[in-house]
């Protein structure tokens, strides 16, 4: 089985016409003139027990487009994805870390914060999403079931979690 493993990681500038870039900030890094970014869109802690399973909740925007990452808390607990039913398995009690992506959908303002329109009139930003921290990744080859890394709370890729 491969993966990849997810963490934050240092500002990457990415080349835009216009926009906002917050140097060395850690929960997002540009702001542009174009709309087609992904958003975090769900992000939560669950206390599951042992055997419980969760699902990514309905009317989350663009559902074919969610990027799912989990961690568990407990070293012991295993973490299953079931693809046909879309849900997420714990084998142990646990916290499970979840966060869900989407792409492809055009922002949506919220009654207050922040919003940013380009000049076509497109809402680019709303703070109405949840902020993220961007990470570095780390792909891995697990031939030997180990891997060593400096991330402290590395997020596994829920689909990754299923041989393909």
């Amino acid at each position: 089985m491969t993966g990849q493993i997810y963490s934050p990681k240092k500002n990457q500038l990415i080349k835009n016409n216009f926009g906002l870039d917050f140097e060395a900030a850690n929960q997002f890094l540009t702001v542009s003139d174009e709309k087609e970014i992904g958003y975090c869109i769900l992000r939560e802690k669950i206390k599951m027990n042992a055997g419980q399973s969760w699902s990514v909740p309905l009317g989350l925007p663009n559902p074919e487009n969610h990027v799912v990452f989990v961690r568990s808390d407990n070293p012991n607990c295993a973490v299953s994805t079931d693809r046909i039913y879309n849900k997420i398995t714990v084998s142990h009690d646990c916290n499970l870390y979840v966060v869900v992506f989407s792409s492809g959908f055009s922002p949506q303002r919220d009654d207050g914060g922040l919003h940013i329109w380009n000049e076509r009139g497109e809402l680019t930003y709303s703070s109405k999403y949840i902020p993220f921290f961007q990470g570095e990744n780390i792909t891995f080859d697990n031939h030997t079931d180990v891997i060593t890394t400096k991330l402290q709370f590395p997020m596994i890729r829920a689909t990754d979690l299923y041989p393909g």
